[in-house]
């Protein structure tokens, strides 16, 4: 992970939330999000990838207050 971080070092590590890859069903994931986001303030969080839009989203509804910011890398251009 620290390698991975190399761009972010100036945000300390306590400021941020990993997971494995696992089999937790997406609503507890979205409750430990949402106790993270309640715990250390945040207004905003970001999903990258498909698979974690609902969980993303769910844990931002969660923690009241927070907004969601959700980005789509598709292969496929907009007209």
């Amino acid at each position: 992970q620290s390698a991975r971080l190399k761009d972010l070092s100036f945000v300390p590590e306590r400021n941020f939330l990993f997971f494995r890859e696992s089999g937790i069903p997406g609503i507890f994931r979205a409750l430990q999000i949402a106790r993270f986001i309640e715990a250390k303030n945040i207004e905003i969080i970001h999903a990258h990838l498909a698979r974690d839009y609902p969980a993303a989203s769910a844990a931002a509804r969660l923690a009241h207050g927070a907004k969601s910011v959700l980005t789509s890398h598709s292969p496929f251009r907009a007209n």
